[in-house]
């Protein structure tokens, strides 16, 4: 199922990234909603509606204000969704805090970024096959290797051997990109950081 999710998936979000605008823009905003509504669910706070409906709402409204050029609206609103999150909920306000600040970095990055005509289509490409990659990289070196899990409590399938299969197959694709002449960082890539 994952690897069929993954086929499907792929070239629709590149397809999408080629596009830009208004479209790039919906799948970010829901990409950033998923992303907000899984901290709430590993932080065991998905069960507060409220709380998530208000994240989820001042995300969508940040991502409208981004692609309308209006980014300290899209800041202003991210702040106000955020301290409004995180007073709907007794405990763990920080985890809810913490978590729109995390959905917000990632939907504002995207959009931003795209909308650079000149380079924005191949930094996404490159965010995003580093991401990809590193999924695959664990995967395959997790389960080819096995050994000692990361953190059971939270992902109970990942290991250290996929950490470091996912680190090194990222570091490959990142390298490439680099010698293609998609970036001025090789120096810094071949240090390590």
């Amino acid at each position: 199922m994952r690897v069929v999710a993954a086929l499907v998936l792929a070239p629709l979000t590149i397809a999408v990234a080629w596009i830009g605008g208004w479209p790039w823009a919906c799948i970010v905003i829901a990409a950033a909603a998923l992303l907000y509504f899984e901290w709430l669910m590993i932080v065991g706070l998905s069960g507060n509606r409220l709380a998530a409906a208000t994240g989820i709402a001042a995300l969508a409204v940040a991502g409208v204000c981004l692609m309308m050029r209006r980014m300290d609206l899209a800041f202003g609103i991210v702040a106000v969704g955020t301290v409004l999150a995180a007073a709907l909920v007794r405990e763990r306000r920080r985890w809810v805090a913490s978590g729109l600040v995390y959905a917000a970095a990632a939907l504002i990055a995207a959009i931003i970024v795209r909308r650079d005509a000149d380079i924005g289509f191949v930094a996404l490409m490159f965010v995003l096959l580093v991401v990809w990659v590193t999924d695959i990289g664990g995967y395959f070196a997790g389960r080819g290797i096995g050994g000692p899990k990361l953190w059971p409590r939270v992902s109970p399938k990942k290991t250290w051997a996929g950490a470091i299969g996912g680190l090194v197959l990222s570091l490959v694709i990142a390298a490439g990109f680099a010698l293609l002449g998609f970036g001025k960082m090789l120096p810094l890539l071949l240090l390590g950081t």
